[in-house]
């Protein structure tokens, strides 16, 4: 029997060992929750790891410090590059242009003002990572554009050709064709609010899984170079850049039909092998096309260590570098379908394999939510079962004569679960000195960990299928939702992407990824950030799982990578995400097939307004602020500025203006209010001085209630609505309206600047500050009257004309006679004029002085001219449908509206009545 003093001993032995064991737990805790979600490196781009030469030519590369677990090391460096790529994001248009012209050597395409606030009212994470796009639409830059458009006809016209195709005619959907009706469904909701700013175009979208288009690598390298080297630098060098797609070329229908074509191009080989056919678009000098049939796939692109952890995932995705494939891979063994093509044809598919040259898109099955995740049947992660889980189906190619064998689903769920001898990683060093060493187990002591099952049998002929269902422990199906239950999910290709990938990273666990097919997300979810990935060899498969379930440092990043997976899921995988990028990829396919869409510098040209621009070539650009109406305080609902819905017609808003001046007062309150104007000489003017502005602002503010103030604003917006509703058709223009100074600085100005509530220039920042009466008083100066305070001006050198519509449609409908016989543009003058018809646009460049003789011309031109002539058989429509509908308004557009519209509108309109009286 043991003395008490020697079994006390042991018991404080043992009490010691485990509060040490408890304080190193706590140590390792506390220094893992200390990192950062992402870490920074020290330049943000470099391997946090050591690597050395491979052992032999293309075997994985060798990791220099054995101290760390390789997983440890590949987590931190992914970490480290993700961490740089988030904080070189572009944080304005202007930015955005520049970081795209620098990497593209191209000028965005027309209506990338308009993306960008799509993208930014969308809450985009990441606004520059769209190299994909890049790199799918670049070859086509080779072909003229009829050429690209009459191929796309060809394919679409040809009924087996399996695809669906959707017609873009004047800013929407004409005709959708072929497809699930979820599919269609799913396209159409996913352009519906960006359309309007597409050009009138075909697209042809696959319906099958697997891609359609592959194009020999000599001619693919041709027409890569060809878009390098001229057509690219060609339409970066076009000094006469236009924000707008062409009009639609003579070859385009009018989008009612899909035109029959009797023959077609592509191929169908289903159920045969493939290898010959996909790897065609890789150079003869990589693995996949050498000569010998033994030949070594380059895992030094991919791989790292003895077990072949991925370290880059993109080249171990390019099947160019792994010949292995041919006979691991169900794709090419035998696909269920392959109709393909060896021309280039524009094909938008869900996924592809890395030497295809379709067109990537976002998978309207993700957007439709084909496989939903529910959270109310998520777990936390400590309830959950510490088990790599997967059930699937034999897809991913079509079996016969035992092909299954050779088909990557049945390769790895037969490798999972073998029972013989694997490699792990051990540590054979000491605490402080840790040595991570490769050591020889059994399988079969790690099934614990493992959970990977088939749960049907297809695609196969009856006798594979019957070898399969004897080879493999096929299991009862189970409910999607069952996957929350485990810590490690897989997701592994099967006749294309698996379509689960989505679900799984919004889980609570952890995604690993077994993938040679590539979407268009491949820039926005990484590698040993968001998911791990996984080889197709296997040699790391069981360690990948082991590291995170069995060792300490391992436990705690497990959950800590799943739930930073799932919080960057949310961030950039909602179906906003995937409209923003979709609308982007259409925007560049859309100026490739249109004639002279050369596209636009947006960062020297603004956004779509009513500018002239005269630019003083001899002086650098000026660097005030503009000046701009501030977003409003918060008003009570009686009293909020007037909004017009674009529906109303012109006798509704009359009625709305006379139930506002019906008001007792008001009348006498608004006639007041442009006495102010008058009296202090701001008719016709756009620019004040400081002092002048601030004294109107405070007669209005201490005259006035915060009502009136409110009402006169509603009026004056209701005008300006009228005037857009009456006035359909000019045969003059005319103007006592003077050119204004506008403090928007084409040429260094961006758009998120016009955006309501992103500008922070001096004059909003002071409004944001203001009592309510205020800022109306502001705004009326600003918005109604058009006036700003001269202090707000930027220096001098480049100058802007700021012209309503009418007035820009007089000088567009001249020409450069016109121009030359008002003096505006004299014969043989170095002046350069240059006219944006889509933003109402002219831009005068010349020296100081002859800018200032332009601008005086143009005013010249402006005031003298005649008058807006409205023929009064243009509203009789009008009156009709007021008498039809017996409108509280029995009236029609009398000469005192069109007087009260020119008053509002600055511009002098004569009233010629024809022989057809209005009532």
């Amino acid at each position: 029997m043991p003395s008490a003093f020697g079994l006390g001993n042991r018991m404080r032995a043992r009490h010691l060992i485990t509060v040490v064991a408890i304080v190193s737990f706590v140590a390792i805790t506390i220094t893992y929750l200390r990192r950062p979600l992402y870490v920074t490196g020290r330049d943000g781009s470099h391997l946090v790891y050591d690597t050395g030469s491979p052992a032999k030519t293309f075997e994985p590369l060798e990791l220099a410090n054995n101290q760390a677990h390789p997983v440890d090391q590949l987590i931190r460096d992914g970490e480290t590059r993700f961490s740089a790529l988030l904080a070189r994001q572009s944080q304005t248009l202007e930015e955005a242009v520049t970081e795209y012209q620098r990497r593209y050597k191209i000028q965005p395409p027309p209506n990338f003002d308009r993306w960008y606030e799509f993208a930014k009212r969308k809450g985009i994470q990441l606004i520059d990572e769209y190299d994909n796009i890049y790199h799918s639409l670049l070859p086509f830059w080779a072909l003229e554009p009829a050429t690209i458009r009459g191929r796309v006809r060809e394919a679409l016209g040809f009924g087996d050709n399996n695809l669906m195709g959707l017609l873009i005619r004047a800013g929407g959907v004409t005709k959708i064709e072929n497809g699930q009706e979820w599919l269609q469904q799913a396209v159409l909701g996913m352009i519906e609010d960006f359309v309007q700013f597409l050009p009138d175009m075909d697209l042809a979208f696959n319906i099958h899984d697997e891609p359609r288009v592959v194009v020999p690598h000599d001619e693919l390298s041709r027409m890569v170079s060809t878009a390098k080297d001229v057509r690219v630098p060609l339409a970066f060098a076009n000094s006469h850049p236009t924000n707008a797609f062409s009009a639609r070329p003579r070859d385009v229908n009018d989008g009612k039909r899909i035109d029959e074509v009797k023959t077609t191009r592509f191929n169908v080989f289903a159920h045969q092998p493939t290898w010959t056919h996909s790897r065609l678009s890789c150079s003869p000098n990589s693995q996949a096309r050498s000569l010998e049939d033994n030949a070594v796939d380059n895992a030094t692109s991919y791989a790292l260590g003895e077990l072949g952890f991925i370290y880059n995932h993109t080249a171990f995705s390019d099947i160019c570098n792994s010949p292995s494939l041919s006979s691991t891979y169900g794709f090419f063994d035998r696909p269920n379908s392959f109709n393909v093509v060896h021309d280039l044809v524009p094909i938008f598919s869900q996924s592809k394999i890395s030497s295809f040259q379709d067109i990537l898109y976002p998978s309207p099955w993700y957007w439709y939510g084909k496989v939903a995740y529910d959270e109310k049947r998520d777990i936390d992660w400590q309830k959950k079962q510490g088990k790599l889980w997967w059930r699937g189906s034999t897809t991913g190619g079509f079996s016969r004569n035992g092909g299954w064998r050779r088909q990557h689903r049945q390769q790895f769920v037969r490798k999972i679960n073998d029972p013989y001898k694997v490699k792990i990683l051990a540590n054979t060093g000491e605490e402080e000195a840790p040595h991570w060493q490769p050591k020889e187990v059994r399988r079969a002591d790690y099934r614990d960990i493992v959970d990977v099952h088939f749960s049907h049998v297809g695609q196969c002929d009856p006798g594979d299928c019957d070898a399969q269902r004897e080879f493999f422990d096929i299991v009862k199906p189970s409910d999607q939702q069952d996957a929350w239950k485990y810590r490690y999910l897989l997701d592994i290709d099967g006749n294309a992407f698996s379509g689960r990938f989505y679900a799984f990273l919004e889980s609570k666990s952890l995604v690993y990824k077994m993938a040679i097919f590539r979407e268009w997300h491949e820039e926005w979810i990484k590698p040993w950030v968001h998911y791990i990935p996984l080889s197709m060899k296997g040699d790391e498969w069981l360690e990948s799982v082991r590291y995170f379930s069995g060792e300490e440092e391992g436990k705690i990043q497990a959950p800590r990578m799943a739930e930073q997976g799932r919080q960057w899921a949310r961030k950039v995988l909602r179906n906003e995400d995937l409209e923003v990028w979709f609308f982007r990829l259409l925007l560049e396919r859309g100026h490739e097939v249109r004639e002279n869409s050369a596209p636009l510098p947006i960062a020297s040209l603004g956004a779509p307004s009513n500018v002239i621009v005269l630019r003083d070539a001899n002086l650098p650009n000026p660097t005030s602020e503009p000046h701009a109406p501030g977003p409003a305080p918060e008003l009570a609902e009686d009293v909020g500025p007037f909004k017009m819905r674009k529906s109303l017609g012109a006798e509704q808003i009359l009625a709305m203006i006379e139930e506002e001046q019906a008001v007792p007062g008001q009348d006498l309150v608004n006639d007041r209010i442009d006495e102010l104007r008058t009296q202090h000489g701001l008719v016709g003017e756009s620019w004040t001085t400081g002092d002048k502005f601030r004294s109107v602002k405070g007669a209005l503010t201490e005259a006035y209630t915060i009502p009136q103030l409110a009402r006169y604003i509603r009026i004056w917006d209701a005008n300006q609505s009228l005037g857009e509703a009456v006035g359909k058709r000019r045969s003059h223009v005319a103007s006592t309206q003077a050119i204004s100074w506008s403090a928007w600085r084409l040429g260094s100005s961006n758009i998120s600047k016009r955006i309501p509530d992103q500008t922070e220039d001096p004059a909003q920042q002071s409004m944001k500050e203001m009592p309510r009466k205020e800022w109306l008083a502001e705004r009326i100066l600003r918005n109604c009257w058009g006036i700003g305070p001269l202090d707000e001006s930027y220096v001098q050198g480049e100058q802007e004309v700021c012209l309503n519509d009418t007035q820009m449609t007089l000088l567009l409908s001249g020409d450069r006679g016109n121009f030359e016989r008002t003096g505006i543009l004299p014969r043989g003058s170095r002046r350069k004029v240059e006219i944006y018809k889509p933003h109402n646009i002219v831009r005068v460049t010349d020296t100081r002085e002859g800018c200032r003789t332009a601008l005086d011309l143009l005013y010249k031109e402006l005031v003298n001219t005649k008058c807006l002539e409205v023929d009064s058989r243009i509203f009789l429509p009008v009156a009709y449908q007021q008498r039809k509908k017996k409108s509280k308004l029995h009236r029609g557009l009398r000469e005192e509206d069109l007087k009260m519209v020119a008053g509002t509108t600055r511009t002098h309109i004569a009233y010629s009545v024809s022989q057809d009286k209005v009532e």
